[in-house]
């Protein structure tokens, strides 16, 4: 069977019909802010301006760069088309990463 994954918040139906515009579109999630976004937790105790240092560096070197820009631009779709309150980033990047491999 299928479990059920919780990265969906309350019913799902299309917040705005498929190919239509929103002159209120949100801005893409890019590659870093996912990047930025899945690491920071293996910064608990660390202030937000040094861990963001920290995962600077981490980026620099980072060889799945790729892989981070196709799931901003997954989650970016699913948010933009499902409604920002709809889709959780931290749920659908624990998902998705190691989904695609990059755990």
């Amino acid at each position: 069977g299928h479990e059920y994954l919780p990265v969906f918040e309350g019913e799902i139906k299309p917040h705005r019909p498929l190919g239509t515009s929103d002159s209120r579109a949100k801005r893409p999630l890019n590659a870093f802010m996912a990047f930025r976004t899945y690491y920071l937790k293996l910064f608990p105790d660390t202030q937000q301006k040094n861990a963001s240092g920290f995962l600077t560096q981490l980026w620099g070197g980072d060889p799945q760069r790729n892989k981070w820009a196709l799931i901003a631009k997954v989650y970016s779709f699913l948010r933009d088309q499902l409604g920002k309150g709809t889709v959780n980033l931290s749920a659908f990047l624990g998902i998705a990463c190691p989904l695609m491999n990059m755990v």
